[in-house]
């Protein structure tokens, strides 16, 4: 060390070589004020985030960067700016190169602008923000839609009025090393607006690709817009895919919400099982975990097969009870009911009726096995204690199975 430290206040040089820090450093950290400050330049040859306990894990690990910083840190209202060089990490088995980042706080006339641009992604946030009240006022905004959830809205919120912007760039790496299940195409975009003043809140994204845990969806767009405590939602996708051979095609997700209710359409014109078809859903929140959904009349093709629900049913959730009413799908002389409840409550169960209902119609479910079913289907079964032993009890009957 080459340097002064007095009053909470260092500035000098720094030359450290532990087995587990290896760094220079040059500048001045000041905590002499409530406000840390902060100015300084460092280059960090080796830090082993897991022996310094900034990590979890076992074995190696090595980040490496240069640092450079000019920054007040208040945590209401932080300014300044951050740079990081040649970003790097290294465990046991790979090395991540993630490039530079530089983030930088402004004050400006009708708030402030956060910046940062990186290998991994740009983004900006301008205008009234507290970084630390941000979520619980998206959070508020949402929920003001529905009087039913007026206990976790938080009307009294101070002023956030602002913009964001984010744009992803290669980010595969950084992924890998963080979400490895997680993959987002570059180019990927969201843009958007709150306003705690009027209770407004904007949202809209694109990307050419996402992946999570293998399943992939294309040209996915979303939209969620409020404003005069109406909300509208849309989520549309080219090809939804949840292996090589289940796979939706033009999927359309429109919905609203005003007063406790909401409804929505779901459209899509293609899958592997040679299905399209349209579900209408009508529900209503009577509180955090208390949700009923009505499902319209509505129909779907399967291999050119038209099937359909005639009349309403519905979903009641309530806490971890489910209660369906009257859910029948037919297809001619082909039916499907399911009726009761999915509960804690061993003496309470669902109830599945089949009547002449045809099993190669499940073989568009084991393309991919090699197997084929035949046969006509009749009985009943019943489920009951999901959640804890699962005891099935059934009468069933099939005709020439094959």
């Amino acid at each position: 060390v080459n340097g002064v430290f007095e009053n909470k206040f260092f500035t000098g040089d720094i030359n450290c070589q532990d087995p587990n820090l290896e760094f220079i450093f040059n500048g001045e950290i000041d905590f002499t004020n409530e406000v840390p400050k902060m100015a300084f330049d460092a280059n960090i040859f080796h830090a082993d985030l897991i022996k310094l306990n900034l990590a979890k894990g076992k074995g190696f690990s090595s980040l490496a960067t240069r640092i450079g910083i000019s920054a007040v840190l208040d945590p209401n209202d932080p300014s300044g700016s951050l740079s990081l060089e040649d970003l790097s990490y290294c465990d046991d088995s790979e090395q991540y190169d993630l490039g530079n980042a530089f983030f930088e706080t402004q004050t400006l006339n009708n708030g402030k602008r956060f910046t940062l641009h990186s290998n991994i992604a740009h983004a900006s946030v301008e205008g009234v923000y507290n970084a630390q009240e941000i979520k619980g006022a998206f959070r508020s905004i949402f929920y003001s839609v529905f009087p039913a959830l007026e206990s976790e809205v938080q009307y009294d919120q101070a002023d956030q009025i602002f913009d964001f912007e984010i744009e992803m760039g290669e980010s595969d790496r950084f992924f890998e090393l963080l979400l490895p299940d997680l993959r987002v195409a570059p180019g990927s975009k969201a843009t958007g607006h709150l306003n705690t003043r009027t209770f407004d809140l904007e949202f809209d994204a694109y990307s050419v690709g996402v992946s999570w845990k293998g399943r992939e969806v294309s040209g996915l767009s979303m939209a969620l817009h409020q404003t005069m405590e109406v909300l509208a939602a849309s989520i549309s996708a080219q090809k939804v895919e949840l292996n090589d051979s289940l796979f939706v095609e033009d999927l359309l997700v429109t919905s609203k919400g005003y007063q406790d209710e909401f409804d929505a359409l779901i459209d899509w014109s293609g899958s592997g099982l040679g299905a399209n078809g349209r579900l209408d859903i009508q529900g209503a929140v009577h509180g955090p975990n208390h949700v009923d959904i009505d499902l319209l009349p509505s129909q779907f093709e399967i291999r050119d097969q038209h099937w359909m629900t005639a009349d309403p049913s519905s979903v009641r959730i309530d806490h971890s009870e489910i209660e369906v009413d009257g859910l029948e799908i037919t297809n001619g002389r082909e039916r499907l009911l399911v009726e009761g409840s999915i509960s804690r409550n061993p003496n309470k169960s669902l109830k599945l009726i089949f009547e002449d209902l045809h099993l190669d119609n499940l073989n568009v479910l084991l393309q991919n096995s090699g197997m084929n079913i035949h046969g006509v289907l009749e009985g009943e079964a019943s489920v009951s204690s999901l959640y804890e032993t699962p005891l099935l009890l059934s009468y069933l009957c099939v005709d020439s199975l094959g």
